[in-house]
This record gives structure tokens, C-alpha cells and sequence, in this order.
């Protein structure tokens, strides 16, 4: 987790990230970030997912569940940012976008 203001990044390293694991983070993980973290209620949430390779569709995936993709490629390091979009907490169990 990362925190600046009122805004935390969640983001997932992995070093294969596979098919589904955006939409686990988006989903079954940041609800348990909602539940077990109360205190954030108020902050804007962002996703993210970094790894060494992607797998079959796993870029789209993250792309479509609004989170940002973090990608080694030989010495350097490529992000995109397009499609990320907030979470804002309503209420301990429930996200809007």
C-alpha cells in the first residue's frame, strides 16, 4: 500500500502475472482491504498490478478493472496508466467506481 493525501495505491507485484489476477485484486482483494482497513474509509483507492512477464490477456484484464500496469522490460521499467480509475469507499463492504 502506498498513501499520498487521500489517495492509496493498492498494487500487486508478481513475477508471472496470470490471467485473473486483476480481477482478483479488483475484486475478492480489495474488498478485504475495505474490511480489514476501516480507517481508510475516506481515501481514494487505486489499483495496480507490476511483473516481470504477463501472460496471455493479463494487460487487458488489468486495463478493464481499472488498474495501472507496472512492467519490467530488460533494465527499464514501463508503466501505463491508461484506464485507471478510482474506488471510493462507501460503506464497509461496498466500492463505487
Amino acid at each position: 500500500m502506498l498513501k499520498n493525501g487521500d489517495t492509496i495505491a493498492l498494487i500487486e507485484i508478481k513475477h508471472r502475472v496470470r490471467e485473473g489476477t486483476a480481477y482478483k485484486l479488483a475484486t475478492e482483494k480489495l474488498n478485504n482491504f475495505i474490511k480489514l482497513y476501516s480507517e481508510y474509509k475516506k481515501y481514494e483507492i487505486v489499483l495496480g498490478i507490476g511483473g516481470m512477464s504477463f501472460e496471455g490477456n493479463s494487460i487487458e484484464e488489468a486495463k478493464a478493472n481499472g488498474a495501472g500496469v507496472i512492467k519490467i522490460v530488460g533494465e527499464k521499467v514501463e508503466y501505463n496508466t491508461d484506464g485507471i480509475t478510482t474506488h471510493k469507499i462507501v460503506s464497509d463492504a461496498t466500492i463505487i467506481d
